[in-house]
């Protein structure tokens, strides 16, 4: 499989999960079916030289993670609601999460592009439901995006400030943890 091929296979859950109003997924997949020679055109032309490089790099390959950007719209809906669900019940009986519940949590993407309004009767009692702007403000940094900003800022973690071993700072992910979960554990450093 060419590496365009690639790319345009992880791209298309993502763009599945977006869809603009009008567009449904059999439209989509018709689509891709009919113009999947010329989509790999494009992106071969348009990208080719820097993905060849970037698998002579370090052989990159685009798989599809099981991580909530590339979910579809139900999955990632359940997703919201079994978090919401998981941080009520914490909440209620004032604990930490577990490791199970921690995977939980973790697979709450936010409500950009999905419907509140079709997930209504499923909100945690005493949950506040998200606001409407949610629908187009909460587009979480991809993972993907994460794992680079971690890469490249590891390196600077023990110059950080920090308070005896435990450095204090600002997940920018929403507080949903990818950028935690994005770097290796660092020594001596607790977050």
């Amino acid at each position: 499989m060419t590496a365009a091929a690639q790319l345009l296979d992880a791209v298309v859950p993502i763009v599945r999960t977006r869809l603009p109003r009008g567009v449904d997924v059999a439209y989509l997949d018709d689509f891709l079916a009919r113009n999947r020679f010329a989509l790999e055109a494009v992106i071969e032309q348009n990208l080719g030289p820097m993905l060849r490089r970037m698998e002579a790099a370090n052989n990159a390959t685009f798989p599809v993670e099981d991580i909530p950007e590339f979910w579809t719209a139900s999955k990632r809906t359940a997703g919201n609601i079994a978090a919401m669900a998981t941080a009520a019940n914490l909440y209620a009986q004032k604990r930490v999460p577990n490791p199970e519940e921690r995977t939980v949590l973790a697979g709450y993407s936010g409500w950009g592009g999905l419907s509140i309004q079709a997930a209504a009767g499923r909100f945690p009692p005493g949950f506040p439901p998200p606001e409407e702007r949610a629908l187009i403000h909460e587009f979480y940094t991809p993972s993907r995006v994460a794992k680079e900003i971690a890469r490249l800022v590891a390196p600077l973690v023990p110059s950080l400030p920090h308070d005896g071993e435990t450095v204090h700072a600002l997940e920018p992910a929403a507080g949903i943890g990818r950028f935690l979960r994005a770097f290796e554990p660092v020594p001596g450093i607790t977050w």
